[in-house]
This record gives structure tokens, C-alpha cells and sequence, in this order.
């Protein structure tokens, strides 16, 4: 005699049982636990990264004052008016300069 199913949508793969319900597979335990695993895993190093962007970001708008200010103190000093112009510091020849703008 055949053992007739209790549930239609049950089915057995190799190892483990698994349903199938309009096209999607509704996998066991065993999967779904080292699948949560990898995303909690994934979720960490997506946070740390996140956490390091922020403060990078932070650390660059703090520069970018420190800069401004800085140029603000040089043109004080040797009286040159940053306004009129993009100004920047080639670190290797220790200078500052007026950037022109490009015609396009």
C-alpha cells in the first residue's frame, strides 16, 4: 500500500525537505540558518564601513575649513584678495598660485 502525502507541497531533495508553493521554494532550517549567518556577517562589515565613510566625511569637512581658513590668514598676510579667483597650494614647490579658469 502507498503511503499517501499529508501535505501536497512537501517534497524531499538529497538531504532535507523542502516546500514548493507557486514557484517558490521554501528551503529548511538548516539553509535558512547559515543564510542568516552570511547576512548578519555582511550587515557588520556594511556598518563598519558605513562607520568609517561618516567619519571620514567628517574629518574632510574639518580639513576643508582648516584649508579655508588658512588661505584666509596667507591672504591677509601678504595681501591678496582670494575672492577673485581659485587659489591653490602645490606642496612641492611650496607655493601658492591663482588657478584660471579654463575656457570650454
Amino acid at each position: 500500500m502507498k503511503k499517501e502525502k499529508i501535505n501536497p507541497n512537501h517534497h524531499m531533495g538529497k538531504r532535507t525537505g523542502y516546500e514548493l508553493i507557486n514557484g517558490e521554494y521554501y528551503i529548511a532550517h538548516c539553509y535558512t540558518d547559515e543564510f542568516a549567518e552570511l547576512n548578519y556577517k555582511e550587515q557588520g562589515i556594511a556598518s563598519m564601513f558605513n562607520g568609517l565613510i561618516e567619519h571620514a566625511q567628517n574629518d574632510m569637512k574639518v580639513i576643508a575649513k582648516q584649508r579655508h581658513d588658512l588661505f584666509a590668514t596667507i591672504a591677509d598676510d601678504i595681501g591678496i584678495d582670494l575672492s577673485d579667483g581659485n587659489w591653490t597650494y602645490n606642496p612641492y614647490g611650496e607655493f601658492i598660485k591663482k588657478v584660471e579658469k579654463k575656457e570650454s
